[in-house]
C-alpha cells in the first residue's frame, strides 16, 4: 500500500472496525489506481448488506469468487500473518484461526495491518497441554478481539477459566465453544468470568457432549450473562428444568436457540413451553429455535406471546396443521424474515393454512412436511416469498407441469425442490422461471 492517505484510512479501519466509511474510501482509492482490491472491498460490502436470496446475489458471489481465485493468495501473502489461517469479510482480514502458539506469535503484527476481531483457537487434545496457552493471557493483540471461538479441540476447564479471566479481553462480546468444550465444568468456568463488559453472545455447539440443566443453571447465575442478546445452546441435552429456569431468569434476550443436535436431544414438554410463553423477555425476542423436541401443541401460545418475533426454526417438533393454523392466526407473519417447520406432519392442510394467511415470512422452509399436489396448488396462490424450500415432499412432476401450464407456480425468488423424475423440458422451464432454482437430482 502506498500514499499517506492510504495509511490514514487504514488507521481508521483499524480503529473503527464497524464503520464501513473508511473501507469504502480506501476501495475508491484502490479502484482509481486500477488495484483489484478496491472492487473486492466493494463486492464484499455489497454482499454483507444484501439479503441472502436477493436476485443480484449470485452475480456478486461469482465476481467475489473470481477475484478471490485471482488475487486472494497474494493479498494474504502481503499480510504478516505467519502460520495463522486468515479469513476476509467486508474486504479485510477479520478472522484468524490457529494454535495458541500461532496466535501468540503472529497476531500482534497482523493486528497492526488488519481489523481482526474474531479468533478461533485450535487446540489438539492429543498433543497434551499447550504451553503457549497461559502466555495468551498477556497477548495485548487480543484487546481488540470481539469473538473467541474454540470450535475444534479441548482445553482443560481450569485453563479455560484462567484464559477467559485474563485482563486482556477488553472488547470480548461473544464466546463459541465446540462439542469437546460443552461440559458442565466448562460452563461453570465461563460463569465465573467477570469481563470488562457483559458478554452479548454465547454459542455452545454440542453433538455428543452437553452442559445439561446443571450447566444452564451455572450460566443463568453468572454476571457475564447479564447483558446477553443471544444465547444458543444447541445439542446440550436439556430438559424442562432448563426451559423453566430460562423463563424465570432476568435475561433480556433477542435470540434464543435450543436445538436438538446429534446425540444430545432436548426433552421439553408442552407444559414447559407454556411456562416459557410467560417469560418477561419473550415479548422482546427477535428469533427462536426449538427444533427436535415434541412441543408442537404449545407452540402457538409461545409464538403468540413473542410479539417481536421475526424468525422461528421449529423443525421436527411434531407441529401439525391445526397448530400451524393457530400460529398463522396469532402472528399473521407481517415483517417476518424466516419460518422453518421442516420435518413436521403439516401436510396439505398446513400448506393451505399458510397460503390463506395475510403474509408469509420471506424465507419459508417446508421440507419433508408431507405436502402433495393439493398443497402445492395452495402455495401457488400464496403471498410471495424470497425463498421456498419444498424438498422431500411427495410432489410429482405432473403437478408442477400442470401449474406451469396455468402460469400458477409459487411466487418466490429461490426454489428448492427434488426433481428426480422431471422431464428435461420441465427442468428447463422452471429454471427459466426462477432466478435461483435448486432442482435436486434433475437430469440436467
Amino acid at each position: 500500500m502506498s500514499g499517506g492517505g492510504d495509511e490514514a484510512l487504514l488507521a481508521r479501519v483499524l480503529a473503527c472496525p464497524d464503520d464501513d466509511a473508511p473501507r469504502r474510501a480506501l476501495a475508491e482509492r484502490w479502484r482509481a489506481r486500477g488495484d483489484p482490491r478496491g472492487e473486492f472491498v466493494e463486492v464484499q460490502l455489497a454482499l454483507a448488506d444484501m439479503p441472502r436470496w436477493h436476485p443480484d446475489r449470485p452475480a456478486l458471489e461469482s465476481r467475489q469468487l473470481a477475484l478471490q481465485r485471482a488475487h486472494l493468495q497474494s493479498w494474504r501473502d502481503a499480510l504478516p500473518h505467519g502460520d495463522l489461517a486468515v479469513h476476509f469479510q467486508r474486504g479485510f482480514a477479520w478472522s484468524v484461526s490457529g494454535t495458541p502458539a500461532e496466535v501468540r506469535d503472529d497476531l500482534p503484527r497482523l493486528a497492526e495491518h488488519a481489523p481482526v476481531t474474531h479468533v478461533d483457537l485450535e487446540v489438539d487434545e492429543d498433543d497434551g497441554p499447550d504451553t503457549a496457552l497461559p502466555e495468551l493471557e498477556e497477548c495485548a493483540a487480543l484487546a481488540g478481539v470481539r469473538e473467541l471461538a474454540i470450535s475444534d479441540g479441548f482445553i482443560e476447564p481450569a485453563a479455560f477459566g484462567a484464559l477467559l479471566a485474563a485482563d486482556v479481553w477488553r472488547e470480548l462480546r461473544g464466546v463459541t465453544l465446540g462439542d469437546a468444550m460443552c461440559s458442565r465444568q466448562h460452563a461453570a468456568e465461563l460463569a465465573r468470568v467477570h469481563p470488562a463488559a457483559p458478554l452479548r453472545r454465547i454459542h455452545l455447539a454440542g453433538h455428543i457432549s452437553g452442559i445439561g440443566d446443571d450447566g444452564v443453571d451455572e450460566l443463568l447465575r453468572a454476571p457475564c450473562t447479564a447483558g446477553l442478546d443471544e444465547l444458543l445452546l444447541h445439542g446440550q441435552g436439556l430438559t424442562d428444568g432448563s426451559l423453566v429456569a430460562l423463563a424465570q431468569s432476568p435475561l433480556r434476550l433477542r435470540h434464543l436457540g435450543l436445538a436438538s443436535v446429534g446425540y444430545r436431544d432436548n426433552r421439553f414438554t408442552a407444559a414447559a413451553v407454556r411456562a416459557a410463553a410467560r417469560a418477561p423477555w419473550l415479548a422482546e425476542l427477535d428469533s427462536i429455535t426449538l427444533t427436535g423436541a415434541a412441543e408442537g401443541d404449545a407452540l402457538p401460545e409461545l409464538l403468540a406471546a413473542g410479539r417481536s418475533l421475526r424468525a422461528a426454526w421449529l423443525s421436527r417438533t411434531e407441529l401439525d396443521a391445526a397448530a400451524l393454523q393457530a400460529i398463522v392466526d396469532a402472528t399473521g407473519f407481517a415483517d417476518w424474515r424466516e419460518l422453518a417447520v421442516s420435518g413436521n406432519p403439516i401436510g396439505d392442510a398446513g400448506a393451505r393454512a399458510l397460503a390463506a394467511g395475510p403474509a408469509l415470512p420471506r424465507v419459508l422452509a417446508l421440507a419433508g412436511c408431507g405436502i402433495g399436489p393439493d398443497g402445492l396448488r395452495a402455495l401457488a396462490a400464496a403471498p410471495p416469498v424470497d425463498a421456498l424450500d419444498l424438498r422431500d415432499n411427495p410432489l410429482p412432476a405432473d403437478g408442477w407441469s400442470a401449474l406451469l401450464a396455468m402460469d400458477r407456480l409459487p411466487r418466490t425468488t429461490a426454489l428448492m425442490v427434488h426433481a428426480r423424475d422431471w422431464p428435461v423440458e420441465l427442468v428447463d422451464a422452471v429454471r427459466r422461471r426462477y432466478p435461483r432454482a435448486d432442482l435436486i437430482g434433475a437430469a440436467t
